[in-house]
């Protein structure tokens, strides 16, 4: 994302994509504001110091780099809301963060492959094993105690 922030001129639909994430994921927005967008911070190379406010400072000293804090803004809280246990039941808004990345350039790693898959093709995140009649227990397998029923 360091890279895509960094290019001098950003993709088309980079700016709609922020704006539409600021104004539809306000928990996930107002959890990185709360944090002072610290992500953000450190997507555009500043280390994050509370009490100061270098993306501020950035766009009133370059005001070109507004539509980069933008995206970094909206980039970074998304990312922030993003877990390592986001595969196992990945909402509507990791995929479609993604799927975006993507489009921009981004390889994802196989576990984000997962989040981005379609959710009607996605297999369960755990399986019931069956037993294996393999094994020579078949009375796992039919329900069957017969060892244990009296003889006739």
């Amino acid at each position: 994302m360091t890279d895509l922030l960094g290019r001098k001129r950003l993709p088309a639909d980079a700016l709609p994509f922020a704006a539409v994430t600021l104004v539809t994921n306000t928990f996930e927005v107002g959890r990185a504001a709360n944090g002072d967008h610290a992500l953000a911070e450190e997507l555009l190379g500043y280390e994050h110091t509370y009490g100061q406010q270098p993306l501020a400072d950035l766009v009133a000293n370059t005001p070109t780099k507004a539509a980069q804090v933008v995206l970094a803004v909206a980039l970074g809280a998304l990312e922030a809301s993003i877990g390592k246990h986001t595969w196992r039941n990945p909402t509507s808004t990791a995929r479609k963060y993604l799927r975006q990345l993507e489009a921009w350039g981004y390889a994802l790693s196989e576990v984000e492959q997962l989040v981005t898959a379609d959710p009607a093709e996605r297999a369960p995140a755990a399986e019931v094993e069956e037993p294996d009649p393999a094994s020579g227990d078949e009375s796992e397998v039919n329900g069957d105690d017969s060892e244990n029923a009296p003889d006739a």
